[in-house]
């Protein structure tokens, strides 16, 4: 290998490292953020304020960053009192 080689190499590994230690300083950025919205505090709902049905009707949604892919089209969903319902990818679990 001459000295060509290994200052070519060399010069890829330091772009490659250049590149680490700014996405590694943009994580931190993200550490360092103060969240906007408390973690605590506020008001809390009292458990038997909680009356009545939950229902989405005709719900449309897309990214805005993503013309074309559409994540609900008219969707409905309607939760009774008392059931408790989740969704992971898109597939509803637990009792709805």
């Amino acid at each position: 290998m001459g000295l060509t080689d290994v200052l070519v190499s060399s010069s890829a590994m330091i772009s490659f490292l250049q590149l680490g230690m700014a996405a590694g300083a943009r994580v931190f950025e993200y550490i360092a953020l103060e969240p906007s919205i408390p973690e605590r505090g506020g008001r809390i709902i009292p458990f038997h304020s909680l009356l009545g049905d939950v229902e989405f009707r005709n719900v449309h949604f897309s990214y805005p960053t993503r013309h074309g892919q559409v994540i609900l089209r008219g969707f409905n969903l309607r939760i009774p009192p008392g059931r408790v319902c989740s969704t992971n990818k898109g597939f509803f679990l637990a009792s709805c």
